[in-house]
């Protein structure tokens, strides 16, 4: 019995650890020559600079050259290695909220006939 409870504390301690990226897609774009990245106005994302720095911009203006960002940044596309965006997703997240409610009416029914079929092994 003891194992049982480890292994749906281990069952649980993984799916909480995928919930945490199962909402979202991530986008990672990558500047090209004489090409802007497909930023869009407002839009939140992860900036990685080529000097090794990064940061979280909220686009403000774009322009041919480069952008800014609400925290008053202007940067280069020259200066950028590359940009990801986090989108949230409704598919991804019904599926797995669906996947997880299978798999605990699984273990649940699971639960449920061992501990009937242990009740008449003790009669």
């Amino acid at each position: 019995m003891q194992l049982r409870k480890l292994r749906l504390r281990q069952l649980i301690a993984i799916t909480m650890a995928f919930s945490l990226s199962a909402c979202t897609n991530t986008r990672i774009y990558r500047p090209a020559v004489n090409k802007p990245l497909p930023l869009q106005l407002s839009n939140s994302y992860l900036v990685y600079f080529v000097s090794g720095k990064h940061e979280t911009s909220v686009i403000t203006a774009i322009t041919e050259l480069g952008f800014s960002d609400k925290a008053g940044h202007s940067h280069l596309f020259s200066e950028v290695d590359e940009v990801k965006e986090k989108a949230f997703s409704f598919l991804k997240t019904t599926g797995f909220a669906a996947g997880v409610l299978v798999v605990l009416a699984a273990i649940g029914a699971y639960l449920v006939g061992k501990t009937i079929e242990d009740a008449f092994e003790k009669e």
